[in-house]
């Protein structure tokens, strides 16, 4: 029985998507903390930057981040109409047929008479 259970637990954690983030969100919260305090220990001067430097990198950071997410969830709106357009042509094909086959019948019925 334990095999089966951690089977079970092993496939719902392979298909899920919350596992990720609940190991992120702790990992980065520590790394944060961890550069902080390496930064006030070593006194770090990457790259030169100065406040206004910094900033600049900050606004062209999110700018990508953005970009990235519009480019994304734009792609999933066109592949979903796509697939929904799809299943509406399968679905009209399907009734096209049903009402093809019963107006037959009908009129075989009524022929037959």
């Amino acid at each position: 029985m334990f095999w089966q259970e951690f089977y079970q637990v092993r496939q719902s954690v392979r298909s899920s998507l919350w596992v990720v983030p609940i190991i992120a969100i702790p990992f980065a919260m520590f790394a944060t903390r961890l550069a902080h305090w390496l930064d006030l220990r070593l006194q770090w001067t990457l790259l030169g930057f100065g406040v206004k430097g910094a900033e600049a990198l900050l606004q062209a950071t999110v700018t990508a981040a953005l970009s990235f997410l519009v480019f994304t969830f734009g792609s999933l709106l066109v592949a979903l109409q796509d697939d929904i357009a799809a299943h509406q042509r399968r679905s009209l094909h399907r009734r096209a047929v049903h009402i093809h086959v019963l107006v037959r019948d009908w009129r075989a019925k009524s022929h037959g008479n």
